[in-house]
């Protein structure tokens, strides 16, 4: 990017650039032939003075299936391809609880650190569709949340390399929100605490 662009306008640049790549990805499941391409899942991220929430929406068939998504193009070209295609036909109730067999061991390939610290995520409810056309992918909801340790130091987000490809969007903080673009197993930018959950965790201390 050209030199002398101001914070704000690289800012909006990149947060442009990630929602392109996200309605790219979403323009994938208009019609079969592209029914089994790999999307990259989003997540929008809200960080206060002492709180993480996080909405990631996926796939949740692969990743419950244990297919490597790194460098994967099309699930038809993984052997547990007939294992994503069975779970896709799954009812909701039926999905959902495959996934929290799974949880604990997902959960360990999730990094969210901040200050140096690794901070456990909790899963607070999965919202799965229901079945549709199953030639296409069905984007399910996953949210999550972590109590912060204390200070203002901010908070790195990555997951596993397997998980492919993963778009960060921090929500309620402005033209200064992080806006990511994470593949390979890569980890975010430093995503500040928003100034909302700082004031509201100096004014608790005075009181």
């Amino acid at each position: 990017m050209a030199r002398g662009l101001s914070t704000a306008r690289r800012i909006a640049a990149c947060a442009v650039a990630a929602d392109l790549m996200v309605g790219l990805a979403a323009g994938l499941v208009g019609g079969s032939a592209m029914a089994h391409e790999v999307q990259p899942a989003t997540a929008d991220v809200v960080v206060t003075g002492d709180r993480l929430e996080m909405t990631v929406v996926l796939a949740l068939e692969p990743m419950v299936a244990g297919v490597d998504l790194a460098g994967l193009f099309d699930t038809n070209a993984s052997p547990l391809a007939g294992e994503v295609d069975r779970l896709r036909a799954l009812d909701p109730a039926a999905l959902q609880a495959a996934f929290l067999r799974d949880w604990e061991g997902l959960r360990e390939e999730i990094d969210l650190t901040t200050g140096g610290t690794r901070v456990a995520l909790q899963l607070d409810g999965v919202d799965v569709p229901e079945v549709g056309n199953v030639d296409l992918t069905r984007q399910s909801r996953v949210r999550l949340s972590a109590d912060l340790p204390d200070g203002d130091a901010p908070v790195t987000i990555g997951w596993a390399p397997r998980y492919g490809a993963l778009v960060i969007r921090q929500m309620e903080a402005g033209l200064d929100g992080y806006t990511g673009f994470l593949a390979d197993g890569a980890v975010s930018g430093p995503i500040a605490r928003s100034e909302r959950g700082v004031l509201e965790r100096m004014i608790e201390t005075l009181r």
